[in-house]
């Protein structure tokens, strides 16, 4: 399977990184993606899921892929990033 014929499907936790590939199927969208990924199998993912493609939030889980598409799954940051500085 060569990559225009895949997905990717990334998540971390503070312990894993999980970073999975499913077969693209037209007309997928993000929820599409991340049920056939089984990641919700292997981890507890955020609720409400928060995601993008490439870094790009989406505005819904119903946003159309095309292949070599990564969807990032996002979740709430634990340290605020100016009280780090």
């Amino acid at each position: 399977m060569n990559t225009e014929q895949k997905v990717w499907i990334a998540y971390a936790t503070p312990d894993a990184q999980f970073v999975l590939q499913v077969p693209f199927q037209s007309g997928m969208n993000i929820l599409d993606a991340i049920e056939q990924s089984g990641i919700k199998n292997q981890t507890v993912l955020p609720d409400p899921l928060t995601c993008g493609i490439f870094g790009v939030k989406s505005k819904d889980l119903t946003t159309l892929l095309q292949a070599g598409d990564r969807v990032e799954i996002y979740r709430a940051l634990t340290i605020n990033p100016k009280d780090i500085r």
